[in-house]
């Protein structure tokens, strides 16, 4: 009885080493992702300000627009991408971090510049507390452990949802007066302070 003999074929494949402008432009996109984590204290901030949905959105855009000059330059100066050459999943799933970022980043500096530089303009009266309620989350940003606590108020006939600290939540009932000051920021978006 004959015997197949099998040839094995052995396949190698050539791998290049990544170019060294390749990992510095992976690790800084990669870098930029992780700072927008830390954006995520800047959320409050962003929820106490009048208009922060219009904040977050018109500079989460500018985020994405200023992605795009950042992938021009990556394109041209990058060899692998000017020559056509292979560029291995990991290190094109890098550069994904940059828009994503930059989404978060962005408003969060522009909200962390328009409180911080502010006006010194503060107009400061008396506010009645309309409701309040705790969020679904078992875990909040304001405070360390549990949900975060909102206070509504009605600021120029329109109610405003304020995040409090936990403790200050616990002090004030709805229809009380508490005392709030608004301050003008240096981005034009007024910011809410509240003397918890």
């Amino acid at each position: 009885m004959g015997h197949k003999k099998h040839k094995e074929v052995q396949h190698t494949i050539n791998v290049t080493p990544v170019s060294l402008s390749l990992k510095i432009a992976g690790y800084a996109c990669l870098l930029i992702g992780l700072l927008s984590f830390v954006g995520i204290f800047e959320l409050t901030y962003i929820e106490n300000t009048i208009d922060g949905v219009k904040l977050f959105i018109v500079f989460a855009f500018l985020g994405l627009v200023v992605s795009l000059p950042f992938y021009l330059i990556i394109y041209r100066t990058v060899p692998e991408f000017k020559l056509g050459k292979y560029i291995p999943d990991r290190w094109k799933n890098l550069l994904y971090f940059l828009p994503f970022g930059l989404f978060f980043l962005t408003p969060c500096m522009a909200s962390f510049i328009n409180r911080t530089y502010s006006a010194e303009e503060v107009n400061c009266d008396k506010y009645e507390v309309v409701r309040k309620s705790t969020s679904a989350s078992k875990y909040g940003r304001y405070s360390r452990y549990g949900p975060d606590h909102y206070i509504f108020v009605e600021i120029d006939n329109d109610e405003k949802r304020l995040t409090v600290s936990e403790s200050y939540w616990n002090t004030i009932t709805e229809k009380d007066k508490i005392n709030l000051c608004i301050q003008k920021g240096s981005l034009g978006y007024d910011y809410v302070k509240i003397n918890d």
